[in-house]
């Protein structure tokens, strides 16, 4: 069963790496002008990347092979690396949906808030912040671990590893994703609007936008949820 699930993850995994890495790609060698949300997408894309990476090339073949994915040097650094990697997905998955809620009902805040400018410094100080969750691993008690025989993650069973996993990952998630729908929620409202003003031909287009959008929303909050 377990190496179903692993050879079931890296077939899932390989595309999941390949459609991120290209999207940023994308994004950063472009030859056009880069928007804000440019940045957060690309951003994003190489934190989802390394998070779906851990999975495919360490996290499968560990499942194959019954490595110890706990108690060796490598093994520890890996699992830090997709903590950070996680949280920094989630934040920059925030900071996407009030991007776009600031763009469709605020423009002329977006303006003020949103420029390339401060954008790369808000990523910049989020990549910052977030790599606490990086660095409280390395004191005893408080780590992020991966137990392999029932491929579940889990916290170390002591007061640091309480804290870490009730505030810092629960409610810190709970928080985020609960704001972050709300303000997808008002912008795909906003859009549907619109898009009851627009004339038929652009009404068909904006209507297939707004589906697509749904759905990417659904599964990115799902994935977070889970």
């Amino acid at each position: 069963m377990l190496i179903y699930r692993a050879s079931e993850a890296q077939q899932v995994g390989l595309p999941g790496i390949c459609a991120n890495l290209i999207n940023a790609a994308f994004i950063i060698y472009s030859n056009g002008p880069r928007t804000p949300f440019d940045i957060i997408c690309a951003t994003h894309s190489i934190a989802n990347s390394i998070i779906i990476s851990v999975f495919t090339f360490y996290g499968s073949p560990a499942l194959y092979f019954s490595f110890d994915l706990e108690s060796s040097f490598v093994s520890k650094r890996i699992v830090q690396l997709i903590w950070f990697a996680w949280f920094f997905s989630l934040y920059s998955q925030f900071l996407q949906a009030v991007n776009r809620f600031l763009a469709i009902n605020y423009a002329v805040v977006y303006i003020r808030v949103f420029t390339v400018s401060k954008t790369k410094i808000y990523m910049t100080i989020l990549l910052i912040y977030t790599s606490w969750h990086y660095c409280i691993q390395f004191f005893e008690g408080c780590q992020f671990k991966f137990y392999h025989a029932n491929m579940q993650w889990y916290f170390d069973t002591t007061i640091c590893g309480y804290i870490l996993s009730m505030y810092a990952d629960l409610c810190v998630t709970f928080l985020l994703l609960s704001i972050s729908i709300v303000l997808d929620a008002l912008t795909a409202m906003r859009v549907i609007q619109f898009i009851k003003k627009s004339n038929a031909i652009n009404r068909h287009f904006s209507a297939l936008d707004i589906r697509f959008f749904i759905q990417g929303k659904i599964s990115q909050h799902e994935l977070h949820a889970q």
